[in-house]
């Protein structure tokens, strides 16, 4: 059979199946990674190992052989699904197992600051002084590890007498209603229930006459450390996946908190990965960290350790607006689905323009090159009719102020790792019904005259005294980006230059271009 003919005939099965499928039949993917797991049945893997696209220039080997752990970029790139993805990849191997740990879902949930409220050693009433977490991050990942052993009975380490020793002495550690344990004036209690045998208990330097006693945590703790170093792998494997390291303003404190939170977590994780690399056990720790949160604890450290260990996750500059590789994102899962080629998938359920323009080509230039982006504009148009067989121009146009109104929420997720509600009001306030293009003057005269006219909105600006300050943030943040004139004398001609597409540096001289998919709900008229 002839080449042509082959096409043909897959051709005609393509269009075949897609006559007897609604649109409200596709599956086009979760906004949120962990959602779409939540099912975790082998269809659902079977899907999502299937069709999932690897983001371009990045080494996933280096992840597979523990040579990186550390995933970076926006939100809505597509970290979380990447973590996934890693983690049912290395489950290959039968006696691998996974452990996922939301930081804003599973332990926003627990009081973190309870137990450090009255900790003279973890707290003070100094917001600028940096505390140090890294102990209390120690303790808190052995007594995973400890858990996961004894729970799910796996042997990731000999069940020896330094396991034995190891495992109670990380139990021993009264736990409270909070994430990390109680500790005043730098002591903690240790309940001595766990130690039965008087031997073990003599071994430990504990008096079986007492219930409870108060130690020294710091001291406590490098005990600890030298059991682990001491232990011996076994033959099964577990990967701890940290996930949602996420940043709110709602009070300074708190945020200052959280931050060192955040920042102690990463440099716990580097140096938990490197003992188990040095010592070859069979524990290995990956997280994904977003870039606004990165922007809030920086520094020489941290900034090392990510260098090091981790990489960015972008997908814009990997190919031209029609073989982006985002766009395979949702097409290798319609393709999957219907037993079609990415190329059948857009002839068949795609129109050839929106608004004049390529439809793949519309898509990229109404999102931040970002998975999610895609996903969300594809589902409200799903939504608009299920019942079709193929998505329609008047589908796009419906569902414009929808995702204009969503596309602004997810920015303001972004803003909220910086600035407070009220702040995140006031820069709505500057841009609604501004303009969608404008240069530096022009917005000091905005901010000025929403301070002037908006009293209440005065106190709300955000860094009005430090312009340029402000616009990085929103350059960096993706809502503006800069605009060149290729001449001078026609501004109908111009290239823009967004962060996500990577410029990381705005230009205050050149003029500012509001990003194409908020531009409906911040009611901004071009004329203007």
């Amino acid at each position: 059979m002839t080449a042509v003919l082959v096409a043909r005939v897959r051709f005609n099965r393509c269009e075949e199946i897609m006559s007897n499928f609604k649109l409200k039949d596709l599956q086009l993917g979760n906004l949120d990674a962990k959602n779409e797991l939540i099912e975790d049945t082998d269809d659902v893997r079977d899907i999502f190992i299937n069709s999932y696209v690897i983001p371009p220039n990045f080494n996933f080997q280096k992840f597979y052989e523990r040579q990186r752990y550390f995933i970076t970029g926006l939100k809505g790139t597509g970290k979380t699904a990447l973590l996934r993805y890693i983690s049912i990849k290395l489950e290959e191997d039968p006696d691998t197992y996974s452990k996922f740990i939301l930081f804003k879902s599973d332990l926003g949930n627990k009081d973190i600051s309870a137990g450090l409220s009255k900790t003279n050693v973890y707290d003070t009433d100094n917001i600028n002084e940096e505390k140090d977490y890294k102990d209390l991050w120690r303790w808190f990942i052995y007594s995973e590890i400890v858990f996961f052993q004894n729970k799910k009975g796996t042997e990731l380490f000999q069940k020896n007498n330094t396991w034995s020793i190891f495992s109670k002495k990380v139990l021993a550690i009264k736990k409270t209603s909070s994430l990390f344990p109680k500790i005043k004036n730098g002591n903690l209690s240790i309940s001595l229930k766990l130690f039965e045998h008087a031997e073990l208990s003599t071994q430990l330097g504990f008096d079986k006459k007492e219930d409870e006693i108060k130690i020294d945590f710091k001291e406590y703790i490098y005990e600890i450390d030298e059991l682990f170093e001491e232990l011996e792998a076994s033959t099964q494997n577990l990967n701890i996946f940290f996930d949602e390291l996420e940043l709110n303003y709602i009070k300074k404190k708190q945020y200052k908190k959280d931050a060192n939170l955040i920042k102690d977590l990463i440099l716990s994780i580097e140096k938990i990965n490197g003992i188990c690399r040095r010592k070859r056990f069979n524990v290995f720790i990956y997280s994904a960290i977003r870039s606004e949160v990165l922007l809030a604890i920086s520094g020489d450290e941290l900034n090392k350790s990510l260098s090091d260990f981790g990489e960015s996750l972008s997908w814009y500059g990997a190919g031209n607006d029609e073989k982006q590789p985002l766009l395979n994102v949702i097409t290798k899962r319609l393709a999957y689905q219907l037993n079609c080629s990415l190329e059948e998938v857009w002839e068949e359920l795609f129109p050839p323009k929106i608004q004049k323009t390529d439809t793949r080509k519309y898509i990229l230039h109404h999102s931040w090159y970002r998975p999610r982006d895609v996903i969300r504009f594809l589902t409200l148009a799903q939504k608009q009719d299920g019942e079709k067989q193929k998505f329609e121009h008047k589908m796009f146009d419906a569902i414009q102020y929808k995702y204009s109104e969503s596309s602004w929420h997810e920015l303001v997720e972004e803003l909220r790792a910086k600035y407070t509600e009220e702040e995140v009001k006031g820069i709505e306030r500057v841009f609604y019904g501004f303009k969608s293009s404008f240069n530096y003057e022009e917005f000091k005269s905005r901010l000025e005259y929403i301070a002037r006219e908006f009293k209440d909105t005065e106190e709300k600006i955000p860094i009005a005294s430090d312009i340029k300050k402000l616009l990085e943030i929103l350059y960096r943040i993706g809502l503006i980006g800069n605009q060149f004139y290729r001449n001078k004398g026609n501004r109908d001609s111009y290239m823009v230059q967004f962060s996500f597409r990577g410029n990381p540096n705005v230009d205050y001289d050149k003029d500012f271009l509001v990003h194409y998919a908020v531009r409906r709900y911040l009611n901004l008229d071009k004329s203007k």
